[in-house]
């Protein structure tokens, strides 16, 4: 890939360094699948916040975007998650004081563990899983197909994600199958 990119100056087919690989779109939810929780990854502006709901359906996941909007207050967020079917959250654990203010209106919401080297870690578990994603989850094919580690002058994956990549609905997704999965 490198190669063909910096040497022959060709767009390749795929991101280089991209993390993942092998993800199947479908229609729709299988009526079977089981809901087991919601990724929330906060953001205001210019980062979106994003919600997805992760979904077991035959030894594997299934994604769904939910919410990706900028501007939201805690308060928006919280009405949001309430007016959907109930599931256990899993929040951005950096964002403390915003979990805290969301719980206020009643909605059920924890931290996703994070810790050095939480993330690489993460991103190895869910590269192991089955994985599927909606049709109309149309940010989080975009996220998904351009996802990648940082590469370095040489062309070598560093292991660290490129922060040009959005990632908000890849984190989301990662909290939830990191930490109920």
């Amino acid at each position: 890939q490198y190669y063909w990119q910096f040497i022959e100056g060709l767009v390749p087919e795929t991101v280089l360094g991209k993390i993942y690989s092998g993800w199947n779109i479908i229609d729709a939810i299988p009526y079977e699948a089981r809901l087991i929780g919601y990724g929330l990854d906060f953001g205001f502006d210019p980062d979106p916040a994003a919600i997805v709901a992760v979904y077991y359906h035959n030894g594997g996941y299934i994604l769904s975007e939910q919410l990706y909007q900028t501007r939201l207050l805690n308060e928006h967020l919280a009405i949001f998650l309430k007016s959907m079917p109930p599931a256990t959250i899993i929040a951005d654990s950096a964002e403390e004081k915003a979990i805290e203010d969301i719980r206020r209106y009643g909605v059920t919401i924890f931290g996703a563990e994070k810790g050095p080297g939480s993330v690489k870690a993460g991103i190895k578990d869910v590269q192991g899983l089955k994985i599927s994603y909606t049709r109309s989850s149309t940010n989080l094919h975009e996220e998904y197909q351009n996802y990648a580690f940082k590469i370095s002058k040489d062309g070598d994956d560093t292991g660290i994600e490129d922060p040009k990549c959005a990632k908000h609905l890849m984190s989301a997704a990662r909290y939830v199958l990191t930490t109920i999965v």
